[in-house]
């Protein structure tokens, strides 16, 4: 009997741990789904505040604008008549203008007032103080607190920034002030313009006697108007009416007149490039026509009107296309800036001054180029027609005082080639002897010969000579060869400049007890 009741005994305590343990598991399975559910909550609690916050932060920096009409009137459309009200006297009612944005309705009398309001509203700090109260709204004070810091230190940052610029402008203005009182005149043409006289011209009128002068701001119809009282000649007196002068204006305006003043002097500058160019455009012209008109001469032409309007028809500038050398000009500018090396990047100003430099030199090569090819053409017309040995050598003689060199002759005509050396009888010893130096004059006089070393340098000064002058005679790269040969082409002459004067240098050292006295081989 004893082993059922235990069978069931066990059976039952065994039941009632499964049953137990079923139970605690839904418990758990409730506590589960009951922080699932408060994680939920906690989410869409956290996505609803981040929503309003967002909307408050665009509300914060959404524009207002003005609408006309009394408060409730109207939201949106044209506007809408009020009907009269009780007790009026049949006339419309004034018209009223309302400030709307959101959480914002203002309404004012006129649509000045609301304009004036909308611009308070649109300023930097107004939104900056609306953005904080948002956050502060969204129950974030330590993101409000950390906006308004930051807020803070871009206001001080910018103060200082401002205060560095217009110390440096401070600077500007008293130096150019400072060198514009040199005299009455250069001071009335410094502040001609200025808001000072409302953009007016100023001018400096002298006492009778000499010892004052008196200022005036000269209007557009002539009317003048006298500035301060007269000062005493001096520019050494002119410090209170430089203080005053200066305290006139404000930092704003001082800096407009500044901007002004730079400004005229560029487009001065420019001016003056220009005249520069078509001075040397002229020049190239005329020299071009000496030359034309002295080979005709020498050509037996006839020098009449056919002539000379051929001559006065040439334009070494006829095939030169401004807009396209600008265009390329600004190209290379803009290149040159943009792979410039330097630590400081060209600023508009100076790209600007180098397309410009770029372009003189484009038209200055091609009126080079265009007037050399000229003269050669001429020059070949007038070679054809020499028949003679005497007309040959009276071209000759004309071409070269109009500038040609033997060697551009004979490169045209070989008629007008240098003459060839006469050739030396065949010595005993068939080597060459070595090339020397001419001696100076003292040498020869005390009868001595120059050192081994001076002999070599003279050699060598006179080969630099040599390579010097043949470059010189050569053609020039012209606008069509492009700006990498015209760039070689100056290096290169540049190279046997510094090579003479070495050369020279070398001989000089080496040859002191001669040259010293009587000999000098600058290049002139």
């Amino acid at each position: 009997m004893a082993s059922p009741i235990i069978a069931f005994l066990a059976g039952a305590g065994t039941g009632y741990l499964k049953q137990r343990e079923v139970e605690d598991q839904r418990k758990r399975d409730d506590e589960d789904q009951q922080f699932k559910r408060d994680q939920r909550e906690v989410w869409r609690k956290q996505q609803s505040e981040a929503d309003s916050l967002n909307q408050s932060l665009k509300q914060a920096q959404a524009p207002a604008e003005v609408v006309e009409g009394p408060l409730g009137d109207q939201s949106a459309g044209p506007p809408v008549p009020m009907a009269l009200s009780q007790g009026s006297t049949g006339a419309p009612a004034a018209p009223t203008f309302r400030m709307v944005a959101p959480g914002v309705n203002k309404t004012f009398s006129t649509a000045a007032e609301a304009q004036q309001a909308v611009a308070d509203y649109a300023k930097p700090e107004s939104m900056n103080q609306r953005v904080v109260a948002a956050y502060r709204g969204a129950g974030l004070p330590d993101k409000a607190l950390e906006v308004e810091r930051n807020i803070n230190q871009g206001q001080v940052s910018k103060l200082q920034l401002d205060d560095a610029i217009q110390a440096r402008a401070d600077k500007a203005w008293d130096q150019g002030l400072n060198a514009a009182a040199a005299n009455a005149e250069s001071l009335a043409k410094y502040f001609s313009g200025s808001p000072l006289v409302g953009g007016n011209q100023v001018k400096a009128v002298p006492s009778a006697d000499g010892k004052t002068v008196q200022f005036f701001s000269v209007g557009a119809d002539g009317q003048q108007t006298a500035l301060y009282q007269p000062v005493s000649s001096d520019p050494s007196a002119w410090a209170p009416l430089l203080t005053q002068m200066s305290r006139s204006l404000q930092p704003e305006q001082r800096l407009q007149h500044m901007y002004r003043l730079d400004e005229s002097r560029r487009l001065q500058a420019n001016a003056d490039r220009e005249f520069e160019l078509k001075k040397q455009v002229h020049a190239d012209d005329r020299e071009y026509k000496r030359g034309v008109l002295a080979l005709r001469g020498a050509s037996g032409g006839s020098g009449g009107k056919g002539s000379a309007a051929e001559t006065a028809a040439f334009d070494p500038l006829a095939d030169f296309d401004p807009k396209q050398a600008r265009k390329a000009a600004m190209d290379q500018a803009l290149d040159e800036a943009k792979n410039n090396p330097g630590s400081h990047p060209m600023t508009e100003k100076q790209i600007a001054a180098r397309a410009q430099a770029i372009y003189a030199g484009l038209r200055d090569a091609a009126s080079a180029d265009n007037s050399m090819r000229q003269r050669a053409t001429v020059f070949a017309r007038a070679a054809k027609g020499a028949k003679t040995d005497e007309e040959v050598q009276a071209i000759k003689e004309r071409a070269i005082k109009s500038g040609f060199t033997e060697e551009e002759m004979g490169r045209i005509d070989q008629r007008f080639a240098p003459a060839p050396a006469p050739k030396q009888a065949a010595a005993a010893n068939t080597k060459q002897a070595p090339k020397k130096a001419s001696a100076p004059v003292i040498a020869e006089q005390i009868g001595s010969g120059l050192p081994p070393a001076a002999e070599a340098a003279g050699v060598r000064l006179d080969k630099a000579r040599a390579d010097l002058a043949q470059l010189r005679a050569s053609r020039p790269p012209g606008l069509k060869d492009g700006n990498a040969a015209r760039d070689a082409f100056a290096r290169q002459i540049k190279a046997a400049e510094d090579e003479l004067d070495a050369a020279d240098a070398a001989y000089q050292g080496a040859a002191s007890p001669f040259v010293a006295a009587a000999y000098g081989t600058r290049r002139k």
